[in-house]
């Protein structure tokens, strides 16, 4: 290829390598909606969201530098009720 390929590779657009860990998230249906509309602050990906009689499920996909902060944000939201599991 002549180095056609690296200068592909060079000149092409970088983006960082971001580690995440699968998490499950369980809630009431108050702390959801806050949680649902604060999603993007920490840098979360949703898989999955199941609703029960006492409020919700979700599945993410959370960076690593941001599980902490959520699993605080989820804790004061919920008031010590939610739950986070880092799976």
């Amino acid at each position: 290829y002549g180095g056609c390929a690296a200068g592909c590779l060079r000149s092409a657009e970088k983006h960082p390598i971001v580690e995440r860990i699968r998490t499950h998230i369980r809630c009431d249906f108050v702390a959801a909606s806050l949680l649902h509309s604060r999603l993007r602050e920490f840098d979360a990906i949703k898989h999955a969201e199941l609703a029960a009689a006492e409020g919700i499920e979700l599945e993410l996909d959370v960076s690593l530098t941001r599980i902490d902060a959520l699993a605080a944000f989820v804790r004061d939201c919920s008031r010590g009720r939610g739950v986070v599991e880092v799976t």
